[in-house]
């Protein structure tokens, strides 16, 4: 049952939230029923994801029915950012953790709404414009737009279901993938361009929300921690809006500095695509010619400051 569509208009761009219920739900794996498939997954490089809990959010909120475009973007923030710019309609790329969270605040501003950040020691580069580094305060009273947290961010894409993929356990249905999968000796040391598609393309979850598996990885707003499920204490078996957050954590002083990504990009290998991946970043790769790549690997980690094609974002706000 697709929830109820909210129109917005910024500057002659419409864009969409949908409503997303307060509610529970199991987040995180469960250890799978291979034994080998647990070692692996558990054990080696997938340790993050497990245990599955219960997770109650508290409050109803509005997400973004697709990634921030490009359009709403240049709109906003009137640059853009986005190395992939064959159409307005794709999803924004190249956006550092910290461009998000002023882009949020400069929506929020269009809206008339309060702004959910404050900034101090502002670093920026490229032409001035990217952010890279900044010590950030969080108003969790604002009213204003911001990154979902990663339990709203799972809860949203599992909408209520038990699907692998964000609305289907077929990938091909609702995920925007590069089938290209054999890269050339060149692509592999060098990277290639990486294909996007144009948001909603695919079928929507059973919220009706687009595109939370594949096409970007989507930045959330909790810093990385590879263990915060096993930390997790819950009270009468729940977890109340779980979020790995510390104002001015967020620092360089800080290394190494990583947030949370969700969704996997075009060109992820599939597990990444799944509803309970979690995902993080330390790359130190710096993109030299616009159309190349960092290598082509399924362990990619990118950096909150480090601007990476493969990543873009979308907006929450509490409606309650």
């Amino acid at each position: 049952m697709e929830n109820k569509v909210n129109q917005h208009r910024v500057k002659n761009i419409d864009f969409n939230t949908i409503k997303c219920p307060k509610g529970e739900f199991w987040m995180g794996e469960d250890i799978s029923s291979s034994f080998w498939a647990t070692i692996f997954r558990k054990y080696l490089f997938e340790k993050g994801n497990f245990p599955k809990h219960k997770v109650k959010i508290n409050r109803s909120f509005l997400i973004g029915e697709t990634n921030v475009t490009q359009d709403l973007w240049q709109s906003v923030m009137e640059w853009q950012p986005s190395v992939y710019d064959k159409s307005r309609k794709l999803p924004v790329d190249s956006v550092t953790w910290y461009d998000c969270l002023i882009f949020c605040n400069e929506l929020s501003n269009l809206e008339k709404l309060t702004p959910c950040f404050s900034f101090s020691d502002i670093k920026k580069c490229r032409k001035n414009l990217h952010v890279i580094n900044a010590k950030v305060k969080w108003n969790k009273s604002a009213n204003g737009y911001r990154l979902p947290t990663e339990a709203e961010w799972e809860y949203a894409a599992k909408a209520d279901t038990l699907f692998i993929y964000s609305g289907s356990n077929n990938l091909k249905e609702v995920a925007c993938i590069d089938e290209y999968k054999t890269p050339s000796v060149s692509e592999l040391f060098l990277g290639r361009e990486i294909e996007k598609q144009e948001v909603k393309t695919k079928k929507p979850n059973d919220w009706g929300i687009y595109d939370m598996s594949g096409n970007v990885w989507e930045w959330c707003m909790d810093k990385w921690k590879p263990n915060a499920y096993q930390h997790r204490n819950p009270v009468n078996g729940v977890i109340d809006d779980p979020i790995e957050w510390q104002d001015e954590a967020y620092s360089r002083i800080f290394r190494p500095h990583c947030c949370v990504l969700r969704g996997g990009a075009s060109s992820s290998e599939h597990y990444n695509y799944e509803v309970t991946r979690r995902h993080y970043g330390i790359a130190r790769h710096t993109v030299t010619r616009t159309n190349i790549q960092p290598p082509i690997s399924p362990y990619h980690d990118y950096d909150a400051d480090i601007p990476v094609e493969r990543i873009g974002f979308r907006v929450v706000r509490f409606v309650d």
